[in-house]
């Protein structure tokens, strides 16, 4: 608090001692007299000021609320950052996934939940205060916003990454997040334009949360890979672009490297891969099959740049205990029946 100093006048008195002493010729008698002179009128009291009252230094505070679920209710903590890298408190998760946190205002914010065994960790975005859901969704929809990075590092440097995205990339991440999962919204009457982190739900099993209950997202930080499944099993998960409808869409998006090397090896030839799978376990069989690519480049077909990638990216598909060998690439004028297509210029893959 401010102190202020009130000074008061001085007024200035003037004393006059006279003090006579006579002669000889002068009476015995001496007299004091004491005159009070007030001081100039010039010198005037100040007048007292007013103590100011103090301003609040306390941060306005932003208060952030909804629901994190991965079908059932997290149990954990929910913590967030503001634009400036200030965090907030952990709020603790309720028993039926809501939760609700504080933090110094100043948008955008990007939350973290953590369940309590350290297991999952689920990242969400809000553009101003209110509701913003946890979910695998909202966790997919920021890693992609993101171009792919990892969020443990976003989190952490919120305040300062100048990659940071912002309200229209999450939106429009949010938007292609749906289109994967059309099949999985379509099949809970989901309508077209739902807002999946700042729509309020329960995690009751209906709606979104069944939707959370029917797929499986898996993001592993530390190289980037996604593994997606749906209600038809296993999928790939498409970026920034839609899956084509009738498409049967198989996991070869994971690799990231392997679909940077698609993209550079666009073209105007159809290549056909022949492929090995080995496999030895649970059981012990080879199985022969073929990918064909089209619209690749014909100096791509055989590179082998683009062979180990492909090794890479079909490995990645979960097989356990197994291996892939690409036997030969051969330029052909058409793809066969019965093989695998990719389209090298949008990714899509169909069966």
């Amino acid at each position: 608090m401010n102190k202020k100093l009130l000074l008061s006048g001085l007024l200035a008195a003037s004393f006059i001692l006279l003090n006579a002493c006579g002669s000889s010729d002068d009476s015995d008698d001496s007299s004091a007299a004491t005159s009070s002179t007030p001081a100039s009128s010039d010198a005037t009291t100040p007048a007292a000021s007013t103590p100011t009252a103090p301003e609040s230094t306390a941060a306005k505070m932003a208060t952030i609320s909804g629901t994190v679920a991965v079908g059932a209710p997290l149990v954990g903590t929910v913590q967030g950052v503001n634009a400036a890298g200030k965090t907030s408190d952990y709020a603790t998760i309720n028993s039926d996934g809501s939760y609700t946190l504080t933090v110094a205002e100043g948008a955008p914010y990007m939350l973290k939940a953590t369940s309590s065994d350290m297991m999952e960790i689920l990242y969400s975005y809000a553009e101003q205060a209110g509701v913003a859901n946890i979910t695998p969704l909202t966790n997919l929809a920021i890693y992609e916003a993101y171009d792919r990075g990892n969020l443990d590092t976003l989190f952490a440097q919120w305040s300062a990454d100048s990659n940071r995205p912002d309200s229209d990339e999450v939106s429009e991440a949010a938007t292609n997040v749906a289109m994967n999962f059309q099949n999985e919204f379509s099949g809970e009457k989901i309508a077209a334009g739902y807002n999946f982190f700042t729509t309020q739900f329960a995690a009751d099993g209906s709606g979104i949360d069944a939707v959370l209950d029917a797929i499986d997202i898996t993001i592993d930080m530390s190289n980037g890979s996604v593994m997606v499944k749906g209600q038809n099993g296993e999928m790939n998960y498409h970026y920034g672009q839609n899956p084509v409808a009738g498409e049967t869409v198989v996991n070869v998006g994971a690799n990231d490297a392997a679909v940077e090397a698609m993209e550079s090896a666009a073209g105007n030839s159809t290549c056909l891969a022949d492929l090995t799978m080995s496999i030895t376990s649970p059981i012990v069989m080879s199985i022969p099959y073929k990918v064909c690519y089209t619209n690749i480049s014909a100096d791509a077909c055989g590179e082998d740049d683009l062979r180990s990638q492909v090794e890479q990216t079909m490995a990645g598909q979960g097989q356990q205990g197994g291996t892939l060998t690409v036997n030969s690439f051969t330029t052909v004028s058409a793809c066969p029946a019965g093989s695998i297509e990719v389209d090298m210029a949008t990714q899509q893959v169909s069966m």
